[in-house]
């Protein structure tokens, strides 16, 4: 039986979910996520039940950073009930849904370890558009760069402090701006035309990210930088985003700001910082190497257009 999802259904679908994912999602984690979901423009998500156990779900949703017109969509099947029509099922009947929003495109994500159900999303007409890396730094035995008490820091003319040293009254305006502003130039977002303030809000607001954990690159008074650092549990941290303005390339400034990040997940007595960066995006993946991060399993992003060239 296919039916649309209720809260009770939660524990379950998460079981699901956690066998896509390199590290478990606790279930307040994934209540949080859920909670993101029902305010975003549009979302839905199903389950089938095989004798009253669910054994596979699937989403449909229009989020921030998305191109615009273009909708993500989700289905996964528990790995001990593959092979047995539940997949197709559920794509038919998410079909109909999408039918019925006549979007531009979809968009998916899948394991990179995961060659069959690459396979499945091709055979539904989905085609690779990016291929997204994981990397870890072990902070075990991190020696820091930076004294973070002492700020500003100050490195060849360029000074670093954290949004909470700032007591401008219209800081978050201004962070919001500059993050809309470095997005245009990250590989991450090429074709994404609506990135507006909300998407800004909405990133940026996100749970597990606080002041004092993004810091700013500043040339006297002209923000040219920043990095986000985002909670993952006690003992993990998401080095969520790092960016430079276009015309300070190439002067090592994303290179500091990578080094304050794993030197504040360090001050919080975390262990592992987590990062993520397309396979295009060489200069950050260059950074990543010199600081010691170990490239884990990525991701396939993967796009379904309906736009006839």
């Amino acid at each position: 039986m296919i039916r649309y999802y209720n809260e009770e259904d939660r524990k379950d679908v998460l079981n699901i979910f956690n066998q896509s994912q390199h590290s478990p999602m606790s279930l307040e984690r994934f209540r949080t996520l859920d909670q993101e979901a029902q305010r975003s423009d549009y979302w839905k998500r199903l389950v089938l039940e095989v004798e009253n156990s669910i054994v596979a779900y699937a989403n449909l949703i229009k989020r921030p950073g998305l191109r615009n017109g273009y909708l993500f969509a989700t289905i996964q099947v528990d790995v001990n009930h593959r092979r047995k029509g539940y997949g197709t099922a559920l794509w038919h009947r998410l079909w109909k849904i999408i039918q019925d929003q006549k979007p531009k495109g979809l968009e998916t994500v899948i394991l990179d370890t995961d060659i069959a159900s690459k396979k499945w999303a091709e055979s539904k007409g989905f085609r690779l558009r990016f291929h997204q890396f994981d990397s870890i730094l072990d902070l075990t035995n991190h020696c820091p760069r930076f004294q973070l008490s002492e700020v500003p820091i100050t490195c060849h003319g360029v000074k670093y402090v954290s949004l909470s040293n700032e007591s401008h009254k219209d800081q978050w305006n201004r962070l919001y701006h500059l993050f809309l502003q470095l997005c245009k130039d990250t590989p991450d977002f090429y074709g994404v035309e609506e990135l507006n303030i909300d998407f800004a809000k909405h990133f940026l607001s996100s749970s597990g990210i606080r002041a004092d954990g993004i810091w700013i690159a500043k040339d006297a008074d002209k923000w040219i930088g920043m990095t986000v650092l985002r909670d993952i549990s006690k003992k993990e941290m998401w080095n969520a985003f790092t960016g430079v303005c276009s015309d300070y390339r190439g002067r090592g400034i994303a290179s500091i700001l990578k080094s304050i990040a794993a030197d504040y997940a360090y001050s919080q007595n975390v262990n592992i910082l987590r990062t993520f960066n397309l396979s295009v995006n060489k200069g950050i993946l260059k950074i990543n190497q010199r600081m010691g991060y170990i490239p884990q399993p990525g991701r396939w992003i993967m796009e379904r257009s309906f736009i006839v060239p």
